[in-house]
């Protein structure tokens, strides 16, 4: 990691006020227009932390690149992609399914090369009933959305996880 060519920054996730708490925030299948909160599981940081990290740190490893997230980065010395997190749903569904629908932003080490504005949906099945299901499925989903950002940065970066069973749909993707 050391020789690394280019860092990666993540910028403090947006994250919907409704799941945007200590507690894990699940819906029902049968009545997913009802958010209710496990109150005996909860995060271990914030939730905008929680995936600030999972996903510099995801991103960083498939792209070879030094993840550089809090650190202060000094202009010259090491190209940096900068990406910014808008999360539009987080859902947990226990026995169901982990989703994640964001839109993000790549911006590029100054002059180098286009910005990218995308959306991307991922939607992981979860057997299981248990809080650590979800946060698993969600983790998926993490890694997944990491894959879509570093194929953007780099196209020859062969996707990961083709083993998870999941829908991954980026869309509106644009370059400016």
């Amino acid at each position: 990691m050391g020789n690394a060519p280019f860092g990666v920054q993540i910028s403090s996730p947006q994250i919907p006020e409704s799941v945007d708490r200590p507690q894990l925030m699940v819906r029902n299948p049968a009545e997913p227009q009802v958010m209710y909160a496990l109150n005996a599981a909860r995060w271990a940081g914030s939730l905008s932390d929680e995936i600030g990290q999972s996903l510099s740190f995801y991103l960083a490893a498939r792209l070879g690149a030094l993840n550089v997230q809090n650190l202060p980065v000094v202009s010259g010395v090491l190209p940096v992609w900068a990406v910014q997190v808008n999360v539009q749903q987080f859902d947990l569904m226990p026995g169901n399914s982990a989703t994640l629908d964001v839109v993000w932003t790549l911006k590029p080490p100054s002059g180098t090369r286009a910005s990218w504005i995308c959306q991307t949906r991922v939607s992981v099945p979860v057997m299981q009933k248990d809080a650590a299901s979800v946060v698993n499925g969600q983790q998926q989903a993490i890694r997944l959305l990491a894959n879509e950002m570093a194929q953007k940065i780099n196209p020859g970066v062969v996707a990961a996880d083709k083993m998870v069973q999941a829908s991954v749909q980026t869309r509106a993707c644009r370059q400016s």
